[in-house]
Order: structure tokens, then sequence, then C-alpha cells
């Protein structure tokens, strides 16, 4: 009866394991029906968009290539250092438009100045 036993569970897990293999499949068969195109005219719509996203990808990458890296000019424009700078110019030039004296301007043509020399240099104005 010993014998038996093991045998007995081995093929009742076995058919188990049958059992959730074949459900995975039909479940996997099921969804792929649902999902399928309607007819072949939407099958080629969608195999036409898919390569039309792929050609936009490559030109967006060709593009980059091409365009090589940013400009140490350009890096030091978009760091928060240059848009401090510039914001800082920017407003001692509103100032003094609105309260002109030679304090504004000298202020002003300071603040330009180290912003400008920033950009071109990368040293910091004290």
């Amino acid at each position: 009866m010993n014998t038996r036993k093991p045998k007995t569970r081995l093929i009742i897990a076995v058919s188990g394991l049958l059992v959730l293999v074949i459900g995975y499949f039909a479940i996997v068969g099921l969804l792929n029906w649902i999902n399928r195109p309607a007819d072949e005219a939407e099958a080629e719509a969608l195999a036409e968009q898919s390569e039309l996203n792929a050609q936009i990808l490559q030109d967006q990458l060709s593009d980059q290539l091409t365009n090589g890296p940013i400009s140490v000019e350009q890096e030091r424009l978009d760091s928060p250092m240059g848009l401090a700078l510039m914001r800082q110019c920017l407003e001692w030039t509103e100032f003094q438009e609105n309260h002109p004296s030679d304090l504004t301007l000298k202020n002003r043509t300071a603040s330009c100045a180290g912003y400008n020399e920033y950009i071109a240099t990368g040293k910091v104005p004290e």
C-alpha cells in the first residue's frame, strides 16, 4: 500500500499541473482573441501607425546626433547660476528704467556685465 500513495500523489500533482497549463493557454488565447484587430484594414492601419512612430523616433534620434552636444555657453545660460544672473540683470534694468539715477545705472551695468562675463567665461561675478 505504501507504494501506491507516492504514485497517486504524483498522478494528482501532474494532473493539477496539466490543468493549470491548459487553463493558462486558454486564458492567453482568449485574451489574444479579444485584443485582435477587427479586420485586416484595422491591422494594416495599426502596422502603418507603428511604422510611422518608428520613423518619427528615428528622425528625432538623427536630429539629436547631428546637432551635437549643447555648447558650453548654452549650458551656462540654462544653469541655475545663469538664470539667476539674468534675472538680476533684468531686475536692475527695469528698476533703472523706472527710477533712473547714477546709482541704478551703475548697478544695472555691473549686474549685466557680470551676467555676460559668466556666460562667456564661466567666472561667477563677485
